[in-house]
């Protein structure tokens, strides 16, 4: 809400002496921002409230500030950030949480007190906590996904632990009730996942396996599973893709490769397989899936506006109403999805002039990129492929080597960083373009 020249003042005034820090990794909540710096530390800025930049108090922050408490002098390599609560995952595999407790989404254990339907609690936790179940259990994690109000984390043996509020079976276990501490998705333990390969989303939640496969359970009602139905799963099922009949009529339908990454928004899901193609399927209502209507899906379809010029996606990230892909080669960035003002943030091709709502098919971000000075536009390579690969365990290394992939782990986490979870909020405070954080 403060003019851009006062911004401007007090970012110059309180600037840091690490404000040349080298950022790897962001993460977006929905009304918070985390940065994970090279040298391990994790800055935060946005709304405080429910504690949730991790400062020891509720106020907000409008410029990055490092997060400390037991975080201080630790390595962090990954943090993701959900609706009022954030997360951290250390080097040494250990898992921090913070912001609001309601409904066990810190994995902290049960509070003495909570309301009638038992989903809900008073209190907030201000600084970053050890989750201490976890630890307590030796399970090393290599990767952590927030949603809305619950909770997913890989460990480096391949396992997946989910906790918060349950509606709709989010968490996998089968049930509905709400978990306080961090409990093993049992029906998971035969496929063993690749890592940085869980994502959660509003209330619905996407694994994927080390052979490929996709598995998604929770909250069903626009599609978001992928099942071609609009109920909800409390344990995972296998999603497969709407593939034309054509092809082959009588056989059952098959990813056409193996699936790297996945994406799971608010009401949408985004995946990308090894052959270089994103899928979109979920609730379209504001083309946030990118299939160039405002039509939902019940499977998994592909985004043939990008395959058809020629572009072969490395990332992808679902958010609120929008989702952004990045491109493997030309660093180039696209989104689909409600846009506030339309062709203030991109490049509308063509229809320069219009006030849209929306991006219907995947449009590029102008001036936003993923290049660095000197890189190679026919190297599939990213700066933050360089950074924390201690965080992966050597097993998932070598899957990932075998299938020609050179993602690292923060790159992967970055797919969800992007916009996970994001509500756009709806003040004059708006970016209009993409713009560099000054810390």
């Amino acid at each position: 809400h403060y003019p851009l020249r006062r911004q401007r003042q007090m970012c110059i005034r309180d600037r840091p002496a690490w404000s040349r820090a080298r950022v790897v990794a962001v993460a977006a909540g929905e009304m918070h921002s985390l940065f994970v710096c090279a040298d391990g530390a994790v800055l935060s800025c946005g709304n405080g409230e429910y504690g949730r930049l991790g400062h020891g108090d509720e106020r907000d922050q409008l410029v990055p500030r490092a997060v400390g408490g037991a975080l201080h002098g630790e390595r962090v390599c990954s943090a993701a950030a959900g609706s009022a609560h954030s997360v951290a995952v250390l080097a040494d595999g250990r898992l921090f949480a913070w912001g609001a407790r309601s409904g066990g989404r810190l994995g902290l254990g049960e509070p003495s007190a909570t309301d009638q339907l038992g989903e809900l609690a008073t209190g907030v936790q201000l600084t970053p906590a050890l989750v201490r179940a976890l630890a307590d259990a030796r399970e090393r994690i290599v990767a952590a996904s927030a949603g809305e109000f619950h909770q997913l984390a890989l460990t480096a043996r391949g396992e997946v632990y989910a906790w918060g509020v349950g509606l709709c079976g989010r968490l996998g276990h089968g049930e509905h009730a709400s978990v306080w501490a961090p409990r093993r998705v049992d029906a998971l333990a035969h496929a063993r996942v690749v890592a940085r390969a869980v994502s959660a989303g509003g209330s619905h939640s996407l694994v994927v396996a080390a052979d490929g496969r996709l598995y998604a359970f929770g909250d069903g009602r626009c599609g978001q599973l992928g099942s071609g139905r609009e109920d909800d799963e409390a344990l995972p099922i296998e999603v497969l893709p709407a593939l034309p009949h054509a092809i082959e009529p009588r056989a059952p339908a098959r990813w056409p490769s193996a699936v790297l990454r996945a994406s799971a928004g608010r009401y949408h899901s985004l995946a990308l397989t090894a052959d270089g193609r994103a899928w979109a399927w979920g609730l379209g209502a504001h083309g946030q899936l990118g299939l160039g209507d405002e039509e939902s899906r019940l499977a998994p379809c592909p985004l043939d506006a990008l395959a058809a010029r020629g572009v072969r996606v490395r990332g992808v990230s679902a958010g609120a109403r929008r989702s952004f892909l990045w491109a493997a080669h030309s660093h180039a960035v696209y989104q689909a999805g409600f846009v506030r003002g339309g062709r203030a943030v991109a490049d509308l091709q063509g229809h320069d002039g219009e006030l849209w709502d929306s991006l219907r098919v995947p449009t590029l971000v102008a001036g936003l990129h993923l290049a660095r000075p000197g890189d190679d536009d026919d190297d599939d390579h990213h700066p933050a492929d360089d950074s924390l690969s201690a965080c992966v365990p050597p097993a998932a290394r070598a899957r990932d080597a075998s299938r020609g992939s050179r993602a690292s782990t923060v790159a992967r986490a970055g797919q969800a960083a992007l916009g996970a979870s994001a509500r756009e909020r709806e003040h004059s405070g708006h970016m209009r373009v993409p713009g560099l954080v000054g810390f």
